[in-house]
Parts: C-alpha cells; structure tokens; sequence
C-alpha cells in the first residue's frame, strides 16, 4: 500500500491527474480531488491549503491515506477523532497544507 498512497498522494500535492484501482486524483480547472473508494476524501484549489473528510469511511485505510498529505494527522484518542491535536467529526475541514516535498 505504501508505494500505492504515495503515488496517490504525490498526484495530489504536485496538482496531476491519477487514477488507480481503489483510488483517484482528478486536477481540472483549478480543482483537485482526491477520491478513494468513490469517496471524496480532499479537494484542494491553491497550494496551500484543503478541504477533507473521511467520506463515509472511517477505516484505518482512510485515516492513513489521509495522514499521508502534509499537515494532516488524524488519530483516536479514547474513541474521540481528533484531527492535529483537535476533536474531529470527520466531516468536511479546512486545512493548511505543509510545505513537504513528496
């Protein structure tokens, strides 16, 4: 999987069009979506900052797929989802990205 995620995250960092079996990456107009398992996980439409959920899956491969974009980490502390260091319901959240080079 980790060769996978970093071909679907680089996709989405460098703005590029990626599709996979489990996971894709559309950039257009501007607009990139990163989508797993028909699920919209991140849209992003500058460098620097995102929006994400967990789709509808709140599943380790979601959460890691998730942790892998710079300036994402999402963990469970005491059944509580939290996302960097903040409680998390997993709906759609604004984010700054990290300046990471994938």
């Amino acid at each position: 999987m980790r060769n996978f995620k970093d071909q679907v995250i680089k996709a989405f960092i460098k703005r590029k069009t990626f599709i996979g079996n489990r996971a894709a990456v559309i950039s257009q107009d501007g607009t990139t979506l990163l989508a797993y398992y028909n699920s919209v996980l991140a849209i992003s439409s500058s460098k620097d900052s995102a929006w994400i959920s967990l789709g509808r899956f709140n599943t380790i491969s979601t959460k890691s797929l998730l942790n892998a974009i710079p300036g994402v980490k999402i963990r469970t502390i005491n059944k509580q989802l939290q996302l960097n260091g903040k409680p998390w319901d997993g709906e759609l959240t604004y984010i700054k990205l990290k300046k990471d080079v994938v």
